[in-house]
């Protein structure tokens, strides 16, 4: 008897993992991926912003108490000239 060895070709299914599912749904899902990101934007700007922004709060700047907003301190200042914007975001 002669035992010949054949390739038999079966069409299974690709098996994917998990993960593969859940990103499947998620990027499917429009409000999430927006609220990803919103999330991911905010969390590089509370880690940047400090590297970026005077964080004295014991000194007081005299020359800016008060001010409006402008190009160099987007959320203006307080009482104690200190910069709204990165203390937002420190805080």
């Amino acid at each position: 008897m002669l035992f010949t060895t054949q390739a038999i070709q079966i069409d299974a299914p690709v098996a994917r993992g998990f993960w593969y599912g859940v990103l499947r749904r998620f990027s499917a899902n429009r409000l999430a991926v927006v609220s990803l990101a919103v999330i991911v934007v905010l969390t590089l700007l509370c880690l940047l912003v400090p590297l970026f922004g005077d964080i004295s709060y014991d000194r007081t700047n005299w020359a800016e108490i008060l001010k409006p907003p402008d190009a160099r301190h987007w959320f203006g200042t307080d009482n104690l000239g200190r910069d709204q914007f990165v203390r937002t975001f420190i805080g």
